[in-house]
């Protein structure tokens, strides 16, 4: 049940992340529009948004596999 517990929590975490990463990026507008317009750009403050997606994915996994199998 703790992996379901994580799950919830890491997903409310990346939720939390992109909208304060978001409110962010309106106060600077240089870096949306390098965002927007440049190909392979992404600061480094996008990163952890990739690395809590990648999380995500896995505790849906893993939770989908629990509340299948083992419950």
């Amino acid at each position: 049940m703790i992996i379901v517990k994580l799950t919830v929590l890491a997903v409310m975490v990346t939720a939390l992340y992109i909208w304060i990463w978001r409110a962010w990026l309106k106060s600077n507008a240089k870096e949306a529009l390098k965002i927007a317009f440049g190909k392979n750009y992404i600061p480094k403050s996008g990163y952890p948004i990739i690395i809590f997606l990648l999380i995500d994915i896995i505790g849906i996994f893993a939770s989908a596999i629990y509340l299948l199998f083992f419950r």
